[in-house]
Order: C-alpha cells, then structure tokens, then sequence
C-alpha cells in the first residue's frame, strides 16, 4: 500500500502542470459513505496462510525479473526483545546463522549460495531493527533445484544455527569493527542523542540494534545460544517468496521446511514499546564542532498511537496526512525560490516518528541552517507551521498535490505488470511488520481515483489543526557552531511565540512553458541497425535520434543525450570561474518563468530530466511517462535553450551554497576524501576539490559561468538522444521534429572534447591524513596509470576485485577479525585519459593499521604470483552472469549501455556477446591482468588516522 501513499520528493519528480482539477482528470466515481467502512482486501494472486505452528507465508507469483525468486526471512524479535544483559545479541545472532548451520556447516552456505551465483552482501545480506530481524535472500532460477537449496538455507537460519563457540569467539572481533566504522563518529552520536529525545520515556534510547560492545566482546556463548532459541520460534517468523515460481509447489516446500518445527513451551511477548505523549515541549541539543552541518527538527506526534489501516476510511484517512506533508514540501520549494532564506533546505514528512517509533506517527520538519541562523531556521519552521495551522492551504495547493499523488499512483498502475520482485518483497515485509494492508495496485488506483477528488480543502485544514498542536511537539538541534548554539531555553522561547503571521501569498500561475512552439525541422536519413534494432534519425539540424521499443516497463522512456565538449571547452580561467556556479544555474527558471511556476506547469506529470555535464561531454538524461512526452519534449528544448539570466536568484544559490559546504572539512570522510583526491591531481591545475573552498566560491563569476553554459550548449550539431522504452515511434518523430531538430546548431562545426593532459598521479608513495578524535582509521590502496581500454582487461580488473573482496573478507574479516566490510573494484577508463584504477579499501581499528595493510598487499601479490582458483573464477562468473541477466531487461541498462558505447566509440551491440566472452575469460586472464596492472610501482596508499 505504501506504493500508492508513498512521499513524493521534489528531487525525484519535476513537477507537474495546473491542468484541470483533479476530478475532471480521473472521472471520478461516486460513492456512498458505506464504502469507506469497506475492508482493504488482499491481492487475490498472493498465497498467503499461517501454519499450525504459526509460521506465516506469503507467496507471489511474479516474473519480472524472469527465472529469479526473491526470499526472505522476517524473524520479528529485534534488539528491544533482548535485555539488559543481552544487549546487542539479536544483531550478533543475525551474523551467527551465517556462520554454520546443521546443513551447512561453516562458511557453505555462502560458497553454495556463491554458487548459485549469489553474492555476498551485495544479494545475499541480512538486517536487524529494533523490532525484527530480516534475512534477505535473492536467487537465480535457471537450475530449477536452486529453490529447494535456498529453501534449506531459510530453515537453517530459522532453527539450525550451531552456534559454535569458536565461530561466536571469532566473530566478536568482527562485529566490534562494525561498530567502530558504524558508531565511532560525530554522525552517530548525533544519532544516539537524537533516538534519546524523540523516544523520551521509552525502551528505544538504551537498545541500539548493535548492541553494547563491551557486552559484544564478553557475553557468555551460552547466553547467545538461549537468545537464538528463546525468540527464534515459529509464531514469530514469517516466510515470503516472490517471483518466478509455482505457488502451489513453492508452499509445499515451505511446509517441508517449517512445518515439523515446535515452539518452545515457554511462551514469550513481545514487547509492545510505546512513547508517551507530553505536554511541555521535549528539547533535545547536539552540539559537536566535527559535524558538517546544523539540522533543526520539530515534530509534531500524533496524540493517539498507530492503528492497524482496515478499512477504505483508513485509507482515505492517510491519502488525506499524505497531501498536507506535500502541500508543506511544494511551500518549502516555493520558499527557496522565492529568495533568502535562513535555510539551506527544507522539507516535511509523514512517518512512523523518527522513521523507527512505530506506535506513534508524526510530521516532521526539518531544515538545514547556516551557520549564526540556526535561531531564524528555527523560527523559519515555526512561522510556517503557524501559518498552516492559522490560515491553512489553498484550493490551488490542494489540486497540484492532489494531481502529484494521483500521477504517482497512475505510473505504478500502468507498470503494474513489470513490478520488481524485491519491491513486492519489501511491501510484504512491511505487511508482517507494520500490519499494511497489501491489496493490488489496482485496487489502490481506482480507490484514488475514487476518493481524491473528494477530499476537500476544509478537510485538510480541520485535519491540520488536529495535528500540528502545541502538546506533543519535539524539537532536535544539531549544531556544529559552539558561539551560536541554540540552547534548551532558547529553542523552548522562539517556539512558545505565537508570531503574527500572513495568509500565504499565491504566486502568478503560467500557462505554457514555452512562450511560442519552436519551428520545426525534418528527419533527413534513417536508419536501422540490424544487431541492436536500434533506430537512428539525423535531423536537419545534425542532432541524431536513436531508439529502441522495448516493454521492459510499461510506462517508462528513458532519454540520454550526449554531445562531445563538456566542461574541456572552457579555458582554465574559465572553468575556475564557473564550476561551481553552473549547477545552480538552473534555479534561475526556464523562458522567463521561476522553477516554482515550473513546478506548478509540470504537475501531475512524471518527467525527471537535467542536465548531465562532466569534463568531455555534456547533454541531458532522465527519464518520463510515454503520456506525458510532450511536455518531456519541451523541458529538454528548454533546458537546452531557454535558461533564464537572473544575478539575485543565483546570489541566494550562492550564499546557499557557501553555508552548506562551509563545513564540509569538519566531516572526517569527506575531508579524507578531498585531500587523497586533491594529492592524486596534484599535477592537474583545474582540480580544486570535491567540494568548494572560501576561495573557490570567491573565484566564481556569474557572468562567466552563464556565458560558459550557453558556450558550451550552443551547438546542438552531433549531439545524440537515445530513447529506450515504451516509445510510440510516430510520436517521438513529431515531437524530435519539433523540438530536437530546433535546437541551434552549427552544421559546420562538430563540436570535440579538447583533450587535458592531466592524468591522476599514481607516483608510488604513501598519504597519511590526521582528522578526528575516535579511534578509527580507514584505509585506501589504489593503483592506477595509463592503459589503452581493451574489453577483455576490463572485464578480467572487475572480476578481479570481486576476486579480491572474497579473499579479503575471508583473511582479514574471518581469520584476523580486523575489519567489517573490505572491498576491491576497478576497471578502465577511455576518456578523459585512457588510464586504468583499482581501490582497495577498508576502515579498521588505527593500532592494526600496519598489519592489515601488510596482509592486504601480501594478499594482492599472491593473485599476482598465482591467480585465482578456478573455483574463485567460477564463483564471481556466475554471479556476473546473474546480475547480467536480470539488469540487461530494463531502459536503465540499454539507454546506459548504448550512450556509453557511443560517447567511448565502442561497439553499441557489445551487450550481446557479454555472455560469450564472460565465458571466455580465464584464470590466466585475470592472472595476467593483475601482474599488468597492481604494480607496486603504480600505487598509491593512504591513510585516515585519528588526530
């Protein structure tokens, strides 16, 4: 249900058009007051029941993707089951089932899994919250056998964990690194602090899911093996399984599995934690001078506790909660665009309170300060609030929600037929957990359909009023500026005011993006690539079209579009002027109208599209419903031509700008990253950082930067769309003729990306950087160099790191318990520089720095000196071959897939013969290219050490 309820974010939809009133648009059926006491039904193709033991299953037939199931495992105990002197058991219970089981003892389950071409921790994985605990477990079905074995693995986890002394002993280290790199950091203490305050009164603040390491490092194994038993029953657990499978055999083997377990004789409960209300206000305050950024929340909670949705009213009643956090996100937008702010960015949300509380539901404000402005962010948020619960939202406010929600629930309704497996998991795993209601999409369609253009403004409002209520309110500071903190007094002073506020001021409404229709041009040639089925146009203007139909998604058109150019085509002094500037360009508006007024045109319709620039190529990408291509159209003609010139919105992105990033430095990671990135282009003079300095931004120049974007957009000549998807092949013709073949172009001139000789330095030497005070290190390895891109080296680096990764988990995870989660990737890259780069890189403890580091490189030069195992070779083959297969069906993969192999002058049917030469690389190949590339003389080593 969440499908259809879910939150619509402004970075995720350009919004939509003022079309009619919602009404008009869906034809809405009448409907008597007896219908909303109607129950939610279920999907009648989901096999769902409860054995005699109380296992629950739910059972979907699905076949997108084909020859795949997705499983999972919800055990619904989580760390608030556990005690005092159990503190962090359930998350370590979770690590432990897989670490022998009675059927795979062991590290088997993962090698059989591994087989099967699963992959640890990117498919195979697992989770524990504070109220369940879930196993994740995705597999590949050409071998029809693969679902019993994966069935055995559910039901070892279930009941056949041994618990072995020796594996918990080894394990502690291990999950004592997960929690060095998960909650030895600023971040987390923010986290903590922030639990403490929103679940005052309660059990949450003192059963972090990961436990208390000191009682990690020192519980009795036996207590362990009690916790398993104890809370791992069957009436707590619940079996789901989607995908391409026979329900009726699929449920026989779920009886096979769980049926013939018993529940202990002991019977639990499990806790029913709650928070109590409050009248005065709850205040809580983190401040630390290593956090990036000040974050102001206020909560408004909802006085009664969640109830179980059952019926159409429930429904009704959540489409209504919905509507009021997107009218406060389209006024937040709308404030941004409107000038200064004393925010960086804000934004509403209905939600379980915290997003982890789930007896109480709340709407909660947040908003990012600049620094000295925390006390007017605050007040920023009060004011707004007051102001909806005094004057309330508009009709106006009220339809282009209506219409966003309404568009949102029409895209699933029309891919209802190619829904992921995994999305239809995870709304399972919401039903056990959260007692959703899991009806089709259908069904969620026509009740929206049905009841939204009956929600009226003077609904919402009362609903207001009912909500935002001064009892029952939190507000959480985060502030990382000590001379300007807010203090509890402070924050309790600015919201016990009761500002004088002004109705909303309602802005002038367009009725067109464009001005005038461009004039339009013609296709001149056409062509078909007998491989691919790719079509390809040249329009009159030089731009190329290309296509290809295909129903992977039955409401999807994914655009990309490429030209040569990119940022090479600015001088240095202009590139040092306008790189940071560029992005927020676009705040300015399109063809004299403000985003807002964009937003407002776009509403209702589905249409994500921007710009896509790097330092080679520049052009647009994205993605749009095949109703609404028109107005796709026009957005990329006006990205491309109509970007309007205006210094005061751009001064305020700036000053936005300078406030977000003015602390990027005091963030431990991201510090560590700009300074290896700055240490690695220390030969190229246009690199400057990942983020901006006081000085960067003082460089930057407006005019410049405007002059740059339209130099570098100027010629739309050679510069090539490809759409992959449910495309209507006349259609796409009018409008590329009138819209595509429009563009300013310069048939004389085929732009070219200017070529920078400023490869990275890979000079072997060793980095050490000094940030922070917690007791973690975090280290990267890296090689790299020149290299001519050849697809057979590609291929062999990137199995090569998943080669790696195995060997590094199984050495330095498994054997020395010094780290959590290393990993090893790499590949070649054809532009800007032919050049290769593989990274190794983990966080640990700083005392085995040296000793991991020395172990990890004697693990890379045994791959060097012997190459993997053919058992390795196959492991990684298949679980490429499974990722392969179940991405190569989407618009994602063939739009990506085809712009690349043009932009790098490779073969654009290349994806048909991945099969056939992933068969064909060896234990040789990746041998040789290991010995090629992760020289000791091209690497690069750094390291983050606390100050």
């Amino acid at each position: 249900m969440a499908l259809a309820i879910s939150q619509l974010s402004f970075a995720q939809v350009v919004e939509a058009p003022v079309a009619a009133p919602l009404a008009t648009q869906t034809q809405s059926v009448a409907y008597n007051e007896g219908d909303l006491n109607k129950t939610i039904p279920m999907d009648d193709q989901l096999t769902h029941g409860q054995l005699s033991n109380g296992v629950k299953y739910y059972i979907l037939p699905n076949t997108t993707p084909a020859k795949k199931a997705e499983l999972r495992l919800v055990v619904q105990a989580g760390s608030l089951n556990e005690e005092d002197q159990e503190s962090g058991m359930a998350h370590f219970t979770e690590h432990m089932v897989f670490n022998g089981t009675k059927n795979f003892p062991k590290r088997e389950m993962i090698d059989t899994l591994e087989e099967m071409g699963v992959r640890f921790g990117a498919d195979l994985n697992a989770y524990t919250g504070f109220n369940e605990t879930v196993y994740v477990l995705p597999i590949p079905l050409e071998n029809p056998k693969n679902l019993s074995t994966a069935m055995q693995v559910l039901e070892d986890w279930a009941f056949n964990a041994t618990m072995d002394t020796e594996e918990i002993n080894k394990e502690r280290p291990v999950i004592v690194e997960e929690w060095r790199g998960s909650s030895l950091s600023p971040q987390a203490r923010q986290q903590t602090k922030m639990v403490e305050t929103l679940a005052k009164g309660s059990k949450y603040s003192k059963r972090d899911p990961i436990g208390d390491v000191e009682n990690v490092k020192t519980f009795a194994p036996q207590a362990l093996r009690d916790f398993y038993q104890r809370w791992y029953r069957p009436n707590l657990m619940s079996v789901i399984v989607v995908g391409d499978v026979d329900p009726k055999a699929t449920k026989k083997l779920v009886e096979q599995h769980f049926a013939d377990y018993k529940n202990p004789p002991q019977p639990v409960t499990t806790p029913a934690i709650t928070v109590p209300n409050n009248v005065e206000p709850i205040v809580g305050v983190y401040q630390s001078d290593e956090v990036s950024q000040n974050i102001i929340m206020m909560a408004y909670k909802d006085m009664n506790n969640v109830t179980i949705d059952k019926t159409d009213g429930d429904y009704v009643k959540n489409l209504r909660e919905m509507l009021i956090s997107q009218m406060i996100n389209q006024r937040f937008a709308a404030l941004l665009d409107s000038g200064k702010q004393p925010f960086i960015g804000a934004q509403s949300t209905r939600d379980e309170l915290g997003g982890f509380i789930r007896s109480k539901k709340a709407y909660t404000l947040m908003a990012i300060a600049a620094s000295g402005q925390q006390a007017d962010a605050l007040q920023a948020l009060h004011i707004e609030s007051r102001r909806i619960i005094e004057h309330g939202f508009s009709a106006d406010e009220l339809e282009q929600a209506k219409s966003d929600m309404f568009a949102n629930i029409e895209d699933y309704y029309l891919n209802r037929r190619k829904v992921e497996s995994a999305e239809k998991a995870e709304e399972y795993i919401r039903g056990v957990t959260e007692n959703e209601p899991l009806p089709t999409i259908p069904w969620e369609y026509e009740a929206q359909k049905k009841y939204l253009p009956t929600i009226t403004i003077a609904q919402i409002n009362q609903l207001v009023k009912q909500h935002f209520r001064p009892e029952n309110r939190i507000v959480f500071v985060t502030s990382n500026d000590k001379n300007n903190a807010l203090t509890v007094e402070k924050i309790k002073q600015i919201i016990s005011t009761t500002p004088a506020v002004e109705p909303l001021k309602a802005t002038a409404r367009a009725t067109a993006l464009l001005p005038k229709l461009p004039v339009a041009g013609r296709v001149t040639k056409s062509e078909e690539d007998p491989l691919t089925g790719v079509v390809t146009w040249i329009l009159s203007n030089g731009v190329k079209v290309s296509y290809k139909q295909n129903d992977y998604n039955d409401n999807q058109i994914r655009v990309n579009a490429f030209s040569d150019g990119g940022y090479s085509l600015l001088t240095d002094q202009e590139w040092r002027q306008s790189q940071w500037a560029i992005p927020g360009l676009e705040d300015a508006g399109y063809n004299g109208l403000t985003k807002t007024q964009v937003a407002q045109l776009l509403a209702g319709k589905t249409i994500n599209i921007g710009y896509d620039i790097d330092e080679t190529s520049h052009g647009l990408q994205g993605q749009f419903a095949p109703r609404d291509s028109e107005s796709a159209f026009q957005l990329m003609y006006s990205l491309i031509t109509g970007l309007n010139k205006n210094s005061n919105v751009f001064a305020t992105f700036k000053e936005r700008s300078i406030a977000a990033t003015a602390n990027a430095d005091k963030n431990r990671e991201s510090y560590f990253a700009n300074q290896v990135q700055l240490d690695l282009n220390r030969k190229n003079p246009r690199f400057t950082g990942i983020y901006p300095t006081a000085q960067a931004w003082e460089q930057t120049n407006y005019d410049v930067a405007y002059n740059s974007f339209k130099k570098i957009y100027s010629n739309a000549n050679g510069m090539h769309f490809s759409f992959f998807g449910k495309i209507d092949p006349q259609e796409l013709r009018r409008y590329s003729e009138l819209y595509l073949a429009s563009l300013p172009s310069q048939m004389s001139v085929m732009p070219q990306y200017k070529e920078r000789p400023y490869p990275l330095d890979f000079t072997q030497r060793a980095i050490t950087v000094k940030k922070g005070k917690d007791n973690v290190s975090e280290v990267r390895i890296m090689y790299g160099g020149q290299a001519e891109f050849d697809p057979r080296d590609n291929l062999s680096l990137i199995m090569a790191g998943d080669i790696l990764t195995e060997r590094l988990i199984k050495e330095l995870r498994e054997e020395l318990g010094g780290v959590y989660s290393p990993g090893a990737s790499g590949g070649l890259i054809d532009r800007p520089n032919p050049s290769y780069r593989f990274d190794i890189a983990f966080p640990c403890d700083p005392a085995r720095v040296d000793e991991l580091t020395k172990t990890t490189l004697s693990i890379v030069q045994n791959l060097i000196e012997e190459g993997p195992t053919q058992a390795e070779l196959e492991k990684v083959r298949q679980g490429f071959l499974a990722n392969f297969r179940q991405s190569k069906n989407t618009n994602e993969f063939g739009a990506e897939q085809f712009s690349n192999a043009l932009k790098n002058g490779h073969d654009p049917a290349s994806a048909r013969t991945y099969e056939k030469r992933l068969a064909a690389i060896s234990v040789d190949d990746i041998q040789s290219t290991v010995s090629k590339f992760l020289s000791a003389d091209k690497r690069v080593t750094a390291t983050l050490m606390p100050e």
